[in-house]
Parts: C-alpha cells; structure tokens; sequence
C-alpha cells in the first residue's frame, strides 16, 4: 500500500513579493509509506525519502519504565543498556556490529512506556542494520554475562550522578516523577531507578523483564530514507530472524493499544513543594503538570501547549532577575503525560518567589480569555503561534531521525501510519479556544508541582553494589562497506555585494525549507573591553521592524556570541525567505540597547553572576580555559567586575564594529531557484549598511617547550564524582589540521571510554573534541565524571592511554575504525538545510575554500600515522588535567598522573 503524505499544508507565495505577514509560504510534500503488518503481531512502517543515500531505523519496544515490577526500578533502562553489550559467539557486541555497518547515529532512550533503539546509516546498509536490530529484538541479552551485567550496572549508577539520557541531571527527573504522579502511580516510580534499587538488580531480573516484553507484539519497526517501500519486505524477510515475523505479511484490522476512553488525569494530592539536591551547577527550580495520556488524536494539543509556553513563560526574566533561562519538556505516556518547566536559577535566593513569577505568566494562556474565546490576547496571536509550531514541527521533520522517532511513537500507540500527518495537519488547523480551554483545566496553578533541586554540599550516604570486576576492552573490527558521502557544495554559488557581504546560495531540494545564516567576525576572546560581546548578545534589540518579525511568518530565530565569532540566523518555510532576507538586513543594521537595559542589568543580573562565579564548577572551567589559553585572548573569560564596567556607549560601539556587512558571510541554502534566490538577496540585503574593513583574527597562541602535566585541582566538598578534564593546546590549525585533531580527540576518548566506562565501569562515558578558530588557534578537550572509588584506577587509564598514543601505539584497524565514525558522523551531521548552512559557515567564516565543507573526509583520510603521533607528542608535552572534587580524593589521586612527564 502506498500512502500520499501531505507532509506540509500551506500554500506557496510568489517568490516576486514580500509574502505577508501570517502567511506560511511552503508548497506540499508527498512521500511514499507502506504499512507492513505480520502474523506476529509486528509493525513495519516503511518511508521513502530519497533525497541523500541514507536510512533511519527505529525499533519501538512499547515497555518503558512503568514496566519494571515494584522495587526494580531502573530495570528497563539497564536492560537497553545491555541490549548494545550483547553478542553472539562469532561476532563482537551489537554497538561494534552498528558501527561496522556505517550507523555514523546511533543511541537509545527508555521512557516511561517505551525503549527506543535508533540509528542511520549508509542505504546500503539497511541489510545489516535490520539483522542487528532483528537480533537485538529475538535475542536482546544474548552473549551478556553476570560480569558484563556487574559492569554495565555500575555505568547506570554513575549516571545517576550526573547528566544522563533523559537531559536532566541524574535523579532529579526521578524527583519531578514522584511530586507529580500519586503514590503507588507507574509514572511515580523513577524510570533510571535509584541507588538502592539497582543494586539489587540481577541477570536473572533482566532476562525475566526481556522474555515478558521483547515480543514482536509489542514492537513495531520504522524505516524512512532511501529505500523502496515496495521491495522491503523482501529484505525484512532475509535479514529478520522468522520467528518475529510469524506467517508473514497478513491483513490485519487495526486493534487497540490505547482503551477508547482516555484514563482520568492523574495527580499527586500533595501540593506544598519538595527539595532535593544533586550536581546541577547553580540551583534549579522544576514546576510540573500530569496532562491527558499522548499518542492519541487529542495530544497535538500538548505539543502546541508545550512548543508555545516557553515564548509566553520567558517574560519572567524580566521580572525576576534570579532567573537565568527557562526551558520546557514534554514526557508523553499511554496513561497521562508530563509537561516540565526547567527554571535554572543564579543562586535560589527566592525560589517560592520565582515559582509564582513564571507560574504568574500562565495567565495569558486563559485568564480573561475564555469568554472570547481567544489564545494569547488576540486572534491575531493564536495565529503566529500556529506558524511557528508548525514551522517549527516542518523544520524537525526535515531530519530523517527525529522524524523517524515520532512516526515509530504514534505509529505504535494509534496503529494508524496516518497518525503522524493527522497531527500535522491538526496543529495547521488549531482551535485557538480548544488549546485555552486545555491549558484552563489542566495547567492551572493549584495544578502546578514544584520541586527545588540544590547544588550538592555533602556527601550524601549511597547504597552500593561494590566494585565490578574489570572486563577486557572490546577490540575494534574491520569494516569495509561503503561510506556517506557529504552533500557536494559544487553547484553552489558565492556573490559579494557593492557592500563587502560575502554571501553563499546553495540549492537543496526535497523539503520546502530555507535557512538564512550569518557569521560575523570577532566574538567574545577578541571583544573589547572584556566581557561587551556577552552583553551585547543579552541586551541588544532592533530599532526597526517594519518587514515584521520570526513569529509573524512561523521563523525559527537564533543568535549567539561565540568564542571567535558572533552568528545570526532564521529558519522556515522556503517561500519566506524574501522575508527572512528584509529582517535580516534591518535588524542587523539597527541593533541597539538602552540605558534601561544595562542599569537592569547591573542591579539584578551582575550580583547574581557574581555568586556564581563562586561556584566550583565555574572556578574550573575558568581555570582549565586559562591554562589551555595562557597570555592569550581565548583563556578570558569575563567576570561580573568586567561586565559592570562596559556601558551603553561600549556596547553599540562594538555592535557597530561587528554587524557590519564587510565583516560577515551569509549563507542561503534550501531548497531554492539559485537565480531567484540571487536576485532576492541582492535586492533585500544590499541595503544593509556598516563601514568597510574586517576585524582582525586574534594571534596564533605559541605552544612553547614541553613541560610537565599541568595538574589543576578544584575543591568541591562532599561529591560523589571527580569531573576530569584534560587537553592541550595543539599547533596552528586549517581545514587539515581541524580533521587531523578530530582524529586525535576521537581515539582518546574512546579509549577511555572502553577502558573506563566498558572496563571498569567507573563513569558514564568520555566524550571529546578538538576546536581550530577563526586565526587557527586549536586546543583538545576531553571530559568525564569518574567514580571516587575507581577514580586512581581511572586516572592511571589516562595517563596510559595518552602515553601510548603519543609513541604511537595503535592498531591500525583501531585508526581506520575511528577514521569511518568521524566521517560518518560528520557526513550524517549535514541531512538538513540549517546543519549544511551551519557547514558553509565554518568554512568561510574561518577563511577556508567553500569546498571544504566536502573535503572533511579527504583530509580525513590522508592523516599519517607519524604526524598524528607527533601531535599526540605535542600534546603529552602541553597537558593540562584537571579534577573537580572532593578534595581529600583527587589530591589523593593525582598522583596517578605525576609520571606523566612533559615530551
């Protein structure tokens, strides 16, 4: 069966005009889907999106956390952490197996309801890929020991240490579960579990909990990419074990996984607020509400509540100036769902003061508008809401993978493959009092639970399973099937205008969707006085809007200072770019700020960077960038002494020096008429005025001779974990040079990885990378919280692992493994028009040939083994470590490192 998919709703604009303002300019899209259904009771849904050479998969195991029996909590989850550790005799484990098959993606989360596997990977790959996951599914612990399961369980426990899967800082998604869902409620119960629980844990559990729900009823599989929805089966018949297949395809009715009439809402009845602690870096305030159950026709509406709060909520900034940043989760479940506010504060100095602040703001959701019906004020509001969720779903659904996700989630639930387009279509179409009489009766104030989360200040007491055996490291494996090739920019085309804009038009078509994105030279290192570029970003505003602003046409709008550079951008329908061109040209050209704005600034903002700074983490982070960074503008980092010295007229001065169009490159790319496109940026973006002359990159730091590891230490009493982070700074860096460094930071940190979390199971995992800035000053960096117990053992990894790579002691099947994730990754990284806009970017902010946005995996490829050694050497010989924590610990264990000598 294949199915139209009228993917997007809105007409097409004349690209000749100014679409108006409400109007969504994005034409229709179709894709093919075929609905497999089979004797199991599995479900296939197959898509074809033939625009790149690529193929997501998503296995849906429809038992979450609300599945683990009472007092094994966290079984679920540990179980999907096994499913990668499993293996067969003959073959290494299931993560080796997806990466030798090209899955450049790859992970897997657990909810409260579900277990999702996913990856992408090369189309030629599907074979493997559906083997992998067939396996997975018939066979999910197959080859995992009592010794691997010791391992793995203690990787879970360091993870309730620290930022996990779920976003959220250890327990603390634990802690919102149970102020939100009454007593003995599934939801109630934490999904990672706790200390306690997952001590007491066993294989034997696992196997039990697999056997009950890795059943092909209760699974259904999603293919989108470039594949043929007409000739899959064929595929699914060779390649998945028949056992989960039954008889084969069969019409079957649709049956029911969701009962007809919706469960009541849950509630906790207790309503006064709950505190915990745990490792967040300043305190954060979480306020909650249990919503109707998801996956269903009605739950667009939580979608559109939850993706239009945080524009409504973030008033409160203004009002309360201990909030520093506000963000929103949705957590759907057959039984209810969950809608979470993130408040992170600068010090909780009045956290029941803040509550109501935002709390305060839900006001305009319904008060004083039911009677009229409307959302948001007027009709006029309603209606650029309902553009910027649906732009903001269309730009989602332009990634294979997180298009993929939600197809597998309603798919699953509804038994419907139309379910994903009906939601879709129902947010173009939203009542505006239907969404007011939602938010009315479920996310009230009286509604709303609250929880209160403290930076830790001692070591609190942890049950404990005792230490896991070590096991041996998992060796690479030869892998020789084809590779993803990056989009190709050859077609594209750079003009320069009669102002200095350089600006870069590439066509991508397939989705109705444009990105207009802009690098400005100089950011925060370069800026002075210190500190202008970071106040710049908070309280700086357009004196002009008369082409309108994102919300009038459904845009995505970002900006952000970063290290060597400033960056701007909108988003949206392909049709708009006319628009997103005007507002780009008129906002650039009068940026502003106020005498208000910084007297705010000053009185409630600064004291309470000033406390922060006071933090340990942030002492660290200030330290560690200083010692990469010695005598050079990237080791600043500005403090609130140097915030409160930069005025009105220092701000727009240094606006005026960087929104200057001789100081940016623009990048247009989607799916566009290069000629049209051409002649809109012309027309629209010529009359962006600013001065001639670029700002000048900062110098290239001197590495200087070698010398012995530079140990800092951080003290941050009573922690659980010691947060280590080491790198070093690395020689002058180009287009090269950054692949080569990727190199490096990627065989260090898997590495450690293998030798510290799949080992010994002491941390949650390393993760690494390399910078090269604009003006070619590079540095590497890797980090990862590390068990106090294991924390000598981890630590003495470190040292031997970074002294075996700078003699070059490697396998050469170890290099070539890390060479096909880095260009996989990379290549993958590049399915949508923001992420290859983001690409061209890099490449010409940074000075470099457009063609190396395609020319990664060349460089790649022509890494030496001798040169990579010589900059592991460099490395060795400018390390920098430090260790956050327990005092008493890491002087204990630095001495792991003190035979570390530089090179």
């Amino acid at each position: 069966m294949r199915l139209a998919v009228p993917l997007l709703l809105l007409s097409l604009a004349s690209c000749t005009t100014l679409p108006p303002r409400g109007r969504l300019a994005m034409r229709d899209v179709q894709f093919p889907v075929r609905d497999l259904r089979y004797a199991s009771g599995l479900r296939v849904l197959v898509e074809q999106d033939s625009r790149r050479p690529v193929v997501a998969v998503v296995s849906l195991v429809g038992s979450g956390g609300a599945s683990d029996p009472k007092g094994k909590e966290g079984l679920a989850h540990l179980v999907e952490h096994l499913t990668f550790r499993a293996r067969s005799a003959e073959r290494p484990s299931r993560w080796g197996q997806l990466e030798a098959a090209g899955a450049g993606q790859l992970n897997a989360f657990t909810s409260f309801d579900t277990t999702v596997y996913h990856e992408m990977a090369p189309r030629e790959s599907l074979s493997e890929l559906l083997r992998i996951e067939g396996e997975r599914l018939a066979a999910p612990l197959q080859g995992v020991t009592p010794e691997i399961f010791d391992v793995e369980r203690e990787v879970v426990r360091n993870e309730l240490r620290q930022h996990n899967e779920t976003g959220f800082v250890g327990q603390v998604f634990s802690f919102v579960q149970q102020a939100s869902f009454p007593e003995g409620h599934p939801y109630a119960r934490p999904i990672i579990g706790g200390h306690e629980s997952l001590s007491a844990l066993t294989l034997a559990d696992a196997q039990s909990f697999v056997r009950n729900h890795y059943r092909p009823e209760n699974t259904t599989l999603v293919i989108i990419g470039d594949v043929d929805p007409l000739t899959v089966d064929q595929l699914i018949a060779r390649h998945v074990p028949a056992r989960l297949l039954g008889s084969g395809l069969m019409s079957i009715a649709l049956d029911k996984r969701l009962p007809e009439a919706p469960p009541a809402v849950p509630l906790n009845p207790r309503a006064e607020p709950i505190e915990h602690e745990a490792a967040v870096p300043t305190p954060e305030l979480y306020l909650s509400w249990t919503l109707p159950r998801g996956y269903d026709d009605a739950s667009f509406l939580q979608d559109f509540v939850e993706r239009t709060l945080p524009g409504e909520l973030y008033r409160a900034l203004q009002h309360d100036g201990d909030i520093a940043g506000l963000s929103t989760s949705l957590i759907p479940g057959k039984h209810a769902s969950l809608l979470v506010v993130r408040v992170m504060l600068r010090s909780g100095e009045h956290p029941k003061k803040s509550a109501e602040t935002v709390l305060d703001q839900l006001f305009h959701l319904w008060e004083g508008q039911v009677e009229a019906g409307n959302l948001l004020a007027t009709q006029a509001q309603v209606q650029r809401q309902r553009l910027s969720v649906f732009a903001g779903m269309a730009l989602e659904a332009d990634d294979l993978l997180d298009r993929a996700l939600r197809r597998a989630e309603l798919t699953h639930f509804t038994l419907d493959p139309r379910a994903y387009t009906r939601s879709l279509a129902a947010v173009a179409q939203v009542d505006s009092s239907r969404v007011t009489r939602f938010a009315y009766e479920y996310m009230q104030r009286a509604r709303a639970r609250m929880v209160m989360v403290w930076p830790t200040t001692g070591g609190a007491a942890e049950a404990t399973a005792g230490r896991a055996a070590p096991l041996s490291v998992e060796e690479d494996v030869p892998a020789n099937g084809p590779l993803t090739q990056p989009p190709s920019v050859a077609g594209f085309r750079t003009i320069r205008l009669e102002n200095g804009l350089e600006v870069v038009l590439g066509s991508t078509p397939g989705m109705p969707l444009a990105t207009v994105a802009v690098w400005l030279h100089g950011g925060s290192a370069t800026s002075e006085p210190l500190g202008v570029a970071e106040l710049a970003d908070d309280l700086v505003f357009p004196d002009s809007t008369f082409q309108g602003s994102a919300s009038d046409y459904g845009l995505r709008q970002r900006s952000s200072v970063h290290t060597d550079h400033a960056s701007f951008s909108f988003s949206g329908a392909a049709g708009n770019l006319p628009n997103m061109l005007a507002m780009t040209a008129e906002q650039l050209s009068s940026l502003k700020t106020s005498d208000e704005f910084v007297r705010y600034y000053r009185e409630q903002i600064i004291p309470y960077i000033e406390k922060a700074e006071a933090r340990p983490e942030y002492k660290a982070a200030r330290a560690f960038r200083a010692a990469l960074y010695p005598r050079h503008p990237h080791g600043r980092v500005p403090l609130a002494a140097n915030l409160q010295a930069v005025g009105k007229r220092e701000i727009e001065a240094w606006v005026e020096r960087t929104y200057r169009p001789a100081n940016a490159v623009v990048a247009i790319v989607g799916e566009l008429d290069l000629d049209e496109a051409e002649k809109q940026a012309r027309t629209w973006l010529s009359g962006w005025s600013g001065s001639k002359g670029e700002v000048s990159p900062p110098p290239t730091p001197e590495a200087g001779p070698a010398r012995p590891v530079q140990v800092l230490m951080t003290a941050r009493p009573g922690a659980t974990q010691t947060q280590v982070s080491w790198g070093c700074p690395l020689p002058r860096g180009d287009a090269a040079a950054e692949a080569r460094y990727d190199l490096m930071a990627e065989l260090a940190s898997t590495r450690l990885y293998r030798q510290v979390r799949s080992s010994l199971g002491a941390s949650y995992g390393f993760s690494g990378w390399s910078r090269v800035y604009e003006g070619g000053a590079a540095h590497l960096e890797i980090h990862g919280a590390l068990e106090n117990a294991q924390l000598t053992q981890a630590l003495a990894a470190v040292r031997q692992t970074l002294g075996e790579l700078s003699e070059g002691h490697w396998q050469p099947v170890e290099l070539e493994a890390a060479r096909r994730r880095l260009h996989q990754r990379y290549s993958l990284s590049l399915g949508t028009s923001r992420a290859l806009a983001q690409a061209v970017l890099n490449a010409r902010g940074r000075g470099w040939p457009l063609a190396e946005v395609e020319d990664f995996s060349k460089h790649l490829a022509a890494v030496s083994p001798a040169k990579l050694q010589d900059d592991f050497a460099v490395c060795t010989g400018h390390l920098v470590v430090s260790l956050l924590g327990d005092e008493a610990v890491t002087r204990g264990a630095a001495d792991a490192l003190s035979d570390l000598k530089g090179r």
